[in-house]
């Protein structure tokens, strides 16, 4: 994918704009300095995306055709396209402790990370990892919580202001990791594989039901 002119988010600096892209760097103008990463590294460890979210999940199944992961940053010929294969069963009901997002995907999907983590994390092209809060509780805009008890999660946008989020679904399915900060050390439920309903959802309130 060309990447010259498009818009980027990094997690600690904000949006700027890929000025010059080579084979294994790309150069980031922001608003008062330039910053240069390694390519394909710098989107594989979520330290940056690409704006909408939509070209993200594009740009991240390109790169996953064409031989990368997470886990391994050099293109490996002839790789298929990662799809995290584990000897546990992934879907399976299971509380695990993590102080950590990061340390829970390390832990749970063979993942290396070691810094800052976000909500979601892209197991493969159709499939999230979630690990959320379900208590009907406001987190950066979205409150989630159950409607069926481990069966069906509504998500939903709960502030006035709607003119400046993405609402845009990209996945299909999320495995739901329901976050508990009842003890020091986290607590992540494992409650499943969830698909979307689209036709029980709207813009601004996603219905998730349990499929496995």
């Amino acid at each position: 994918m060309e990447l010259k002119n498009k818009t980027v988010k990094h997690i600690f600096y904000g949006e700027g704009t890929i000025v010059n892209q080579t084979e294994k760097t790309i150069l980031v103008r922001y608003a008062d300095k330039e910053e240069s990463y390694p390519f394909p590294k710098s989107f594989l460890n979520h330290s940056l995306s690409l704006l909408p979210a939509t070209l993200n999940v594009l740009l991240l199944r390109e790169l996953n055709e064409s031989g990368y992961s997470d886990t391994n940053v050099e293109k490996v010929k002839g790789a298929e396209p990662t799809q995290h294969r584990l000897e546990r069963d992934i879907y399976a009901e299971r509380t695990v402790l993590a102080h950590t997002n990061a340390e829970f995907l390390n832990s749970e999907f063979g993942t290396h990370f070691k810094g800052f983590q976000r909500s979601g994390y892209p197991l493969n092209r159709s499939t999230l990892v979630w690990m959320v809060v379900i208590d009907g509780t406001e987190h950066y805009g979205w409150a989630n919580k159950w409607s069926n008890r481990y069966d069906v999660i509504e998500e939903r946008y709960v502030l006035n202001d709607k003119s400046s989020i993405d609402l845009t679904v990209i996945e299909k399915y999320r495995i739901v990791a329901e976050k508990d900060f009842s003890t020091r050390v986290h607590k992540y439920h494992v409650r499943g594989l969830f698909k979307y309903d689209e036709a029980q959802s709207t813009p601004y309130k996603h219905i998730w039901r349990k499929i496995k």
